[in-house]
């Protein structure tokens, strides 16, 4: 499907010739006819960019669309060379392979981020297979009974320290050795409190859109229910009552104008009536409150509602009807008031 050629041109042009691409890569081989193929190119290393102002590292890993081409041979291994452009300077950077020593060498455009110095023989971004010899170590071991020794001593002390963690790995892995059956065990949990979740989604909702908030609800824990349980809310209703049953010109708590004997000045509390101030109010508090629990009467006066006392008016007498109504007002017509002209006198 989709490989239709002309009648005309069948036999005369390929299907890529007839479609436009030239080549069957398509854009990717547009200067095949230079040797050069674009590819996706990923840095084996990081690299510090010296086109760029001001020092630019480009992590390992980072995948560029590279021009990839060859520059010349190790005996019959090619070499190749990867070009690409950095976007946030447009500079280009170029990489070629080193077969001779099995690497990656940084040629222009930038430079190789140091490390330090490695070992020999090892190089960044190398793998390193744990139990291989060179020819030198199998050779002391070969003639040095005491060096076999030690490396079986440093084995076993190396499998006692991680045996653990490989049973731990091992039994993790384990876990999903079905994933079937792994599926059907989640799957079953999850549906049995969907529709709790659910329904306490359902009433957070609620609750924000009633006190407009428009943040996430957390979940509702012990501590708060203890906390809240612990909240102590005042009675409006004895406080109303208090506030009625206390006179209109409450004057215990203020100050007596003009006594009989008095020198017309207020007397200053004494230092320990202030500091006993706080106590009786404490002791009257108390007593209210212990009375309010203790006194039948006054609990079954809370559910009755309380009367607000207000002044009385008089009820005005609804007219005689076999009297007499009283005319309506006449209309009278405005008088209009002219202003007097002025007069004229002559200056004496």
């Amino acid at each position: 499907m989709g490989r239709y050629v002309p009648p005309d041109q069948e036999g005369v042009l390929s299907f890529n010739q007839a479609s436009g691409k030239g080549h069957a890569l398509g854009n990717r081989a547009r200067k095949i006819n230079q040797g050069i193929l674009t590819i996706r190119f990923e840095l084996p290393f990081a690299i510090w960019c010296t086109s760029c102002r001001h020092p630019t590292l480009i992590a390992q890993g980072v995948r560029f669309n590279a021009e990839k081409s060859r520059v010349g041979s190790y005996h019959s291994t090619p070499i190749l060379r990867f070009t690409f452009t950095h976007p946030p300077c447009s500079g280009r950077i170029e990489i070629r392979t080193d077969p001779a020593n099995t690497a990656y060498i940084v040629h222009s455009g930038a430079r190789k981020r140091d490390i330090g110095e490695a070992e020999e023989g090892k190089r960044e971004g190398d793998v390193v297979v744990a139990g291989l010899k060179t020819e030198g170590e199998k050779v002391r071991l070969a003639n040095d009974p005491f060096a076999r020794v030690e490396e079986k001593v440093e084995d076993e002390a190396t499998k006692k320290r991680e045996g653990g963690r490989v049973e731990e790995l091992y039994a993790a892995s384990g876990v999903w050795d079905d994933p079937g059956e792994m599926n059907r065990r989640l799957r079953r949990e999850f549906r049995v409190g969907r529709k709790e979740r659910e329904k306490e989604w359902q009433s957070a909702e609620e609750v924000k859109e009633r006190i407009g908030f428009g943040g996430e609800l957390v979940a509702e824990s012990e501590e708060d229910v203890v906390r809240a349980g612990l909240v102590e809310f005042g009675e409006v209703e004895d406080l109303e009552s208090r506030v009625r049953a206390k006179g209109l010109f409450d004057s215990t708590n203020g100050k007596t104008r003009g006594g009989s004997g008095s020198s017309g000045k207020t007397e200053k509390r004494s230092i320990s009536t202030v500091r006993d101030q706080p106590k009786d109010n404490l002791r009257k508090s108390l007593g209210t409150n212990t009375r309010a629990a203790i006194d039948p009467f006054i609990t079954s006066s809370k559910s009755s509602p309380t009367t607000t006392p207000s002044i009385k008016r008089k009820r005005r007498k609804s007219p005689d009807p076999t009297l007499p109504l009283d005319p309506p007002p006449r209309e009278t017509t405005p008088r209009t008031t002219g202003t007097l002209p002025l007069v004229d006198y002559d200056s004496e």
